[in-house]
């Protein structure tokens, strides 16, 4: 049976139908100086898979192989699945392609592997990739051309056991409801941190920089020195625990993790032991924590996980495709506490097999920054500080998120407008995000297509603040301020987007001081897509929203309301004049911003809260503080009676 292996979003079918999805290209030409050069990348906006096309000349041939943009690729032993390799162009006369595949860490040649392919259907029979071993797997493809260099490009997969993605859906992944969802991490906004105790019979494995693989680690006296060490112990379906040494800087992730915790109670948890600021892992390239199959019940708490081989690297030295916390499968229960997690091409990505394959996820006064990826798909390609598909349950609160989808030091990351600080698919559900901080994306600070609760956040220098689809949606108490330009050629500046959605309120936010050159980009929009006409209502309630400083051109307002909505409005005022009364508003101190709420002004304040040690919190920087802040300067004596 012949079926497309799903990629880190879409699958390789959209691609055979012409369809932009990501994918990694494998680019190979053969020129007349007898050398072949491989180009590696992503994204086509097309192939062509019905016929080969021609060479270009006698002497030049080209060839295009598209492997997944998700790495490792993932392949399940005994689902009698093929893997189609989408080949655009002419093989050389005379020339094949090699198919080798070995183990990464010993370097052994899976010999029953090996096999060549020259034309025809162009896919790695499900015969050879049975002969794989579980764990990760190096396939690479050389295609050999008489007379000319031999060209490799090669990709890694992880090999998952037999039915590690349990699809019964007879036979329950979880021993929780979703209405358990709160107390997954049951946390207060405001009141301190979560503490986390081992249950009864767990196992504690330390980790220190100057430990050693060979000791049992199971004391401090006895660390173990690896990350990978103390997984390789870790026994499934427990409640067992690794703490890394605080202040140590550890060399290399987690390997893939298919490992469940317990119980909701007593998950796999990785923390941290000892005083100090958050233990350091540099990922190497690899990723910190990768999780495959049916995984549930993983905690991290207090960990700085750092992409060391992107950050601080030139172009041309960066590993472009590596995501910090990545779940792929099936799976739930995953927290993250006080985690700060920088550098990498996503920084977080929760992706189930199919719609509600994951359940829960909840982050809590997490820093995520500094993710980006470059413009040109075929070097690094699309970035976000977390991208979230097929989740069903997800929790933000008091976390921030900074520059995530560009970064200006990098040539080639630049902003464009697919990449974001949060990325949530429209088929996630129950989404709620309370008190976070989200500045200076590359274009939106929040895509919520799915819909949810987002109260209280403070939204700075994104292009788009946040909007809401779909699912009943609330927009209560945020700040957006200073929406900005993607670019040069990508003028933007809006605040929040209220697109088709069942219902929806607007209310008590305070949109503000519009930095972006696009005229008409409102303040507050709700706005048609023909994507979402089956809905089946369209209902927006919208009052007591503050918008000041917002300028338009002469031909559009400061908040647009599509004729096919339904929408109740009431004690909106735009720059001091309430919209639907036409009676004016006198304000504290409109002129409130960040250089009057602290010295440094919006640097200062995102300096603090992105480099914020581990278990310290200090008001000021929070979103909370300075909404309140914002909301004193806005605090009203209207000059009429105005419902």
């Amino acid at each position: 049976m012949q079926r497309l292996l799903t990629t880190c979003f879409l699958t390789l079918a959209a691609l055979t139908f012409g369809v932009g999805a990501p994918a990694q290209e494998i680019t190979i030409e053969v020129n007349p100086d007898s050398t072949v050069h491989v180009k590696q990348g992503y994204q086509l906006e097309q192939v062509n898979t019905a016929e080969p096309s021609a060479a270009t000349s006698d002497d030049v041939s080209r060839m295009t192989v598209l492997f997944p943009e998700q790495n490792p690729a993932v392949y399940e032993l005994e689902s009698e699945e093929d893997y189609v390799l989408i080949v655009d162009g002419l093989l050389p006369e005379g020339a094949d392609i090699l198919l080798q595949a070995t183990v990464p860490k010993t370097g052994q040649v899976i010999a029953d592997f090996e096999h060549v392919i020259r034309g025809g259907d162009w896919l790695i029979d499900a015969k050879y990739l049975g002969k794989l071993p579980a764990g990760e797997v190096t396939i690479s493809a050389t295609l050999r051309t008489p007379g000319r260099s031999d060209a490799t490009a090669s990709h890694l997969f992880y090999i998952l056991e037999p039915r590690a993605i349990d699809t019964d859906d007879d036979e329950p992944l979880f021993d929780w409801e979703l209405d358990d969802l709160d107390n997954i991490a049951p946390f207060v906004p405001g009141e301190g941190f979560l503490s986390f105790t081992p249950p009864a019979g767990a196992r504690v494995y330390y980790v220190s920089a100057t430990g050693n693989d060979n000791n049992d680690g199971l004391s401090e006296s006895r660390p173990l020195r690896t990350l990978a060490a103390a997984y390789g112990k870790l026994r499934d379906k427990s409640g067992d625990w690794i703490l890394l040494k605080a202040g140590d800087v550890f060399e290399g992730g987690f390997d893939a993790w298919t490992k469940s915790g317990r119980s909701l109670e007593e998950p796999l948890h990785v923390g941290v032991y000892g005083e100090g600021d958050r233990p350091i892992v540099h990922s190497n390239g690899r990723g910190f924590w990768q999780g495959y199959g049916s995984v549930t019940n993983v905690r991290m708490d207090g960990i700085h996980a750092l992409a060391n081989k992107r950050l601080g690297k030139s172009a041309d030295d960066i590993v472009w495709r590596e995501s910090g916390f990545r779940i792929y499968g099936k799976g739930g229960n995953y927290v993250l506490h006080d985690m700060k997690i920088e550098g990498f091409k996503f920084g977080v990505v929760l992706q189930g097999y199919s719609e509600g394959a994951i359940k829960n996820a909840v982050m809590v006064r997490c820093i995520v920054n500094n993710s980006f990826g470059h413009w040109d798909g075929a070097v690094g390609g699309h970035s976000s500080g977390i991208y979230a598909d097929a989740v069903d349950g997800l929790r933000f609160v008091e976390c921030t998120f900074d520059r995530n989808g560009w970064n200006p030091q990098v040539s080639g990351a630049t902003r464009t407008k697919f990449n974001h600080n949060f990325y949530i698919q429209y088929n996630c559900a129950d989404v709620k995000m309370t008190n976070c901080i989200v500045t200076r994306g590359s274009s939106h600070g929040l895509q919520l297509r799915c819909g949810g609760d987002v109260v209280n956040n403070l939204f700075v220098r994104n292009a788009l603040g946040f909007y809401v689809s779909r699912a009943p949606s609330l927009a209560i108490d945020n700040v957006v301020m200073q929406c900005d330009d993607i670019d040069d050629r990508e003028i933007r500046g809006q605040g929040i987007n209220i697109n088709p959605v069942v219902r929806a309120t607007v209310a008590n936010n305070i949109v503000t001081i519009k930095s972006g050159r696009a005229g008409w980009m409102p303040g507050i929009q709700v706005s048609w897509t023909k994507a979402l006409r089956d809905l089946p209502s369209f209902n927006v309630e919208m009052h007591d929203n503050v918008i000041w400083d917002w300028w338009m051109d002469k031909h559009h307002d400061e908040i647009i309301i599509d004729k096919s909505a339904t929408v109740s409005r009431y004690n909106n005022a735009v720059d001091g004049v309430v919209t639907e009364s036409g009676a004016s508003v006198a304000y504290s101190n409109p002129t409130v911003d960040f250089d009057s709420y602290i010295q440094g002004g919006l640097s200062e304040f995102l300096k603090n809260a992105v480099n914020r040690r581990r278990g310290e919190w200090n008001e000021k920087y929070t979103a909370p503080a300075f909404n309140d802040y914002m909301r004193a300067g806005f605090s009203t004596s209207r000059s009429a009676d105005v419902r």
